[in-house]
């Protein structure tokens, strides 16, 4: 415990001194690193304790704690507990006898653990049970225990941006799977997934993980995706490969309503107006297959100034349905005013609304797609020209536009062969150095510089 708190209070933990401590005794030996993890989650509580009572938080001791939980390597079978700096006394006695050193306190973690809640996998309602197999050093039940109260203890201090950002990171693959109940970390990647940016995309990962196997319910799960969307840097981030895997999965289900499939379509081809080639070559075969895949969105495409005959019956159900002569004049009112507003060539989407509710997503049209057929990249122009043709049965494949980026579309231009020679001026050149400012002018004057003369072409 004294060693411990001592490496985790000094600001010189780094470099030399982590290195042989990760490689001498971590690395090493399983009791080490078990009792490392039990004395960081009691030093983090204890501080946790200190910052509710008024003190600040110590950055030194978060970043040094987060560095040893870096160190650690949880293991997946007991067959990978084997070195032991000094072997327990049990070490002779079958799995089913082992127990922990200290038995009172491991029960009333434990219970205070199970009692948050159990374990939810689809499919399983019932709770993980506790016997003398699932505790001891050698079972890897008991060094998950550890590594869930040391990770839920830090996380409940102030983060760095960058440390929080790694954690986001490291968090579906190496965290997650080694926690006793993943459910735990719920509010700190809703949290994370409310603030917007890139941090929101790296929660999105690890909340996909507790939705699809813990049954986690997040209400405005959509709602905050679509807000999401209207941040211009996660179409330019480094992950954003894995942001468009997960957006792809989310819109895939034929049970969304139509005004959320209409809403995130729009969003995306406004956004693709100013989105970089890599991206927009994602979001066109998106929106193809979300208009595929909902028929009511059709309308997005081909809608015009004009109301066509099936929304005028359903304006005039609508007036006939009012109560009063007064609601029946503002509803035509109403009615004309939308009517206006399309034939003058308005978009009735309300571009800062970030309620895929409110956004009038179905009364508009997609006409950000065609302006992408006159695009300068010629990829996009093609992919854009799919949407004047007739519908395919048949979805566009989109994970490999994932993986576009500025460097892989130069590489393609790089290793294409033009045919004949490539204009790059629209005026021919016909002197080095001219008298006026451009060749019109120079062609008009009678006299020309002395230089203009020499290098004339």
């Amino acid at each position: 415990m004294r060693v411990v708190e001592e490496l985790a209070m000094t600001e010189n933990f780094k470099g030399g001194l982590a290195s042989v401590f990760k490689g001498e005794y971590v690395g090493a030996y399983m009791d080490v690193q078990y009792y490392m993890l039990k004395n960081m989650a009691q030093i983090l509580d204890s501080a946790h304790s200190k910052i509710e009572n008024g003190e600040a938080e110590d950055f030194t001791l978060v970043a040094n704690i987060l560095r040893m939980l870096e160190m650690v390597q949880m293991p997946y079978v007991a067959e990978d507990i084997t070195a032991f700096l000094v072997d327990p006394k049990d070490a002779n006695l079958p799995t089913q006898e082992l127990v922990s050193s200290d038995d009172k306190s491991d029960e009333e973690e434990e219970n205070a653990f199970f009692t948050v809640g159990a374990k939810r996998k689809a499919g399983s309602d019932s709770k993980p049970k506790k016997t003398k197999e699932n505790r001891g050093l050698r079972s890897v039940k008991q060094h998950q225990h550890t590594f869930s109260l040391a990770w839920i203890a830090l996380l409940r201090h102030k983060l760095p941006q960058a440390s929080y950002q790694k954690v986001l990171v490291k968090m579906p693959d190496e965290i997650m799977p080694h926690l006793v109940n993943p459910l735990l970390l719920a509010d700190f990647l809703t949290d994370s997934y409310s603030i917007g940016g890139v941090t929101s995309l790296l929660a999105l990962n690890s909340l996909f993980i507790l939705i699809q196997d813990y049954n986690f319910d997040l209400p405005d799960f959509y709602t905050k995706l679509y807000a999401l969307l209207d941040d211009p840097s996660l179409y330019s981030a480094k992950q954003r490969d894995r942001f468009f895997g997960l957006l792809n999965l989310f819109l895939s289900s034929t049970h969304l309503p139509a005004y959320m499939v209409a809403a995130f379509a729009k969003r995306l081809s406004r956004r693709a107006l100013t989105a970089e080639p890599g991206a927009i070559l994602f979001i066109l075969p998106m929106v193809y297959n979300l208009i595929l895949r909902h028929k009511e969105c059709l309308q997005l495409i081909h809608r015009t100034g004009a109301f066509t005959a099936a929304e005028q019956a359903a304006k005039r159900r609508e007036e006939l349905s009012s109560s009063t002569a007064v609601d029946a004049a503002a509803n035509q009112l109403s009615n004309k005013t939308k009517e206006i507003i399309l034939k003058d060539g308005h978009d009735p989407f309300v571009n800062d609304e970030l309620d895929p509710v409110k956004c009038n997503a179905l009364q508009t049209s997609l006409w950000e797609l065609y302006t992408m057929k006159y695009h300068y990249n010629a990829d996009v122009a093609v992919k854009a020209r799919m949407f004047e043709e007739q519908l395919r049965h048949q979805f566009v494949d989109v994970n490999m536009s994932m993986e576009i980026t500025y460097k892989s579309l130069f590489d393609k231009q790089l290793k294409r062969k033009e045919k004949g020679n490539v204009s790059l001026a629209y005026q021919t050149c016909n002197a080095l150095f001219l008298n006026g400012v451009n060749g019109d002018e120079c062609e008009s004057m009678d006299e020309k510089s002395v230089f203009a003369q020499v290098f004339e072409l």
